[in-house]
């Protein structure tokens, strides 16, 4: 198995785009700046069921675009086991702040004059933002190994 060459940075800065969209999305989610008629949907939606889908989609493209970058070539099997790191992860972090919702709470009090929901979705982008970051950082790691 060889190693490639590729920059680090291609990869931290692939990573970083990953999660600020990532973090981005959920931000414009929880904040309900997407409005839905069910409420329900809108709840449990956002971290359980479209944010790890557009997670999935987008580290199996950035796991293929790195590995593509140093080694010529896709080898797909690997990349689709490979790409379940980042939506595991988030959906735990979604697991995670849906039963400890205290969690929340040193992000949320950095905004007091902030609306309740803008407040949820900043604190739910942090964590998305972090997560992300190490998930995909990670992922991209193991998908360069030709």
């Amino acid at each position: 198995m060889a190693t490639s060459n590729l920059n680090d940075s291609v990869r931290v800065v692939i990573a970083i785009v990953f999660a600020i969209t990532l973090s981005l999305f959920i931000l414009l989610w929880d904040g309900h700046f997407f409005p839905f008629p069910i409420q329900f949907i809108q709840e449990i939606g956002g971290f359980f069921l479209v944010l790890p889908f557009i997670s999935y989609v987008t580290s199996l493209a950035t796991n293929s675009l790195v590995q593509y970058l140093s080694c010529q070539k896709v080898d797909i099997v690997p990349q689709l086991t490979r790409s379940l790191i980042v939506p595991g992860t988030l959906f735990s972090l979604g697991v995670f702040l849906w039963f400890l919702p205290g969690l929340r709470w040193p992000i949320e009090g950095l905004f007091p004059s902030v609306s309740r929901d803008t407040k949820t979705g900043l604190s739910s982008a942090f964590y998305v933002f972090w997560i992300a970051l190490y998930g995909q950082t990670f992922s991209n790691s193991l998908a360069q190994t030709c």
